[in-house]
């Protein structure tokens, strides 16, 4: 994840045209609007609205790699002072949360990639606002 800021900026700039059918050349301003990772790459668009909706879901993204899934195995936190959470199959195949002795509950496939993101993306707004 970038952990720099996305630039939208204003590109401003008189251009000149030259048409080869009349012969006739004009002068135009264009206005665009550019995008600048923290990276320094860039990226144009026509409307100040194209550049922000980028901007924002590129500051967004995040490249993972997944770890391999096996059913059969559970994965625990190891959680001071709280309930060690555990993730895991249920008996039905289903994937659940369990507090081991207490309770568990399962996660429905509709609810699972919904769960997920918005683990991930609390995940990355806490470690951008650590720093």
């Amino acid at each position: 994840m970038s952990t720099g800021r996305w630039r939208v900026t204003g590109l401003h700039g008189a251009h000149e045209f030259f048409d080869w059918e009349t012969g006739e050349s004009r002068t135009e301003v264009c206005t665009r609007w550019g995008v600048t990772s923290p990276e320094g790459y860039g990226s144009e668009f026509s409307t100040h609205v194209e550049a922000l909706a980028y901007a924002d879901r590129q500051a967004r993204t995040v490249t993972l790699v997944l770890p391999p899934v096996n059913p059969d195995q559970s994965i625990q936190g190891d959680y001071e002072g709280s309930f060690p959470l555990r993730v895991r199959r249920n008996w039905y195949g289903e994937t659940a949360l369990s507090i081991p002795g207490e309770c568990m509950f399962a996660i429905t496939p509709e609810e699972r990639e919904k769960l997920a993101l918005y683990l991930l993306a609390e995940h990355y707004h806490h470690e951008r606002n650590q720093k």
